[in-house]
């Protein structure tokens, strides 16, 4: 039974800001917290990103393949939290992250050009 999907839209592109902007915003709370500089009492706001982000998970899912879907969001997750770990947590990365970083870019690249379906 083929299904059908509905077309690329600005909506899809907000749903996938805000499950990458949900995501990212709960990771950040997580390592503050972590590391002492949040009070604890802001991991309600950490898991309530994370409840929002499953709705807007399922909205999503109106517009393609659950597996290209979840490889999109994941790659541009993967991208931002690399950038946030380097830029902001000071982290340090090697030259196979950075590959693997470059790879990542080259497949969003390769999903948004054949389609998501």
């Amino acid at each position: 039974m083929k299904v059908s999907y509905l077309k690329i839209d600005k909506f899809f592109y907000v749903y996938l800001f805000l499950i990458t902007l949900f995501s990212i915003s709960s990771q950040y709370l997580f390592k503050k917290i972590q590391k002492k500089e949040l009070p604890v009492s802001y991991l309600i706001f950490g898991v309530t990103m994370y409840a929002l982000l499953g709705f807007v998970i399922y909205k999503l899912l109106h517009y393609g393949n659950i597996i290209i879907l979840n490889v999109i969001w994941h790659l541009i997750y993967f991208i931002l939290l690399f950038l946030m770990g380097y830029f902001i947590f000071q982290e340090k990365f090697n030259i196979q992250k950075l590959v693997a970083l470059l790879f990542g870019v080259i497949s969003l690249f390769i999903f948004m050009m054949y389609g998501i379906d």
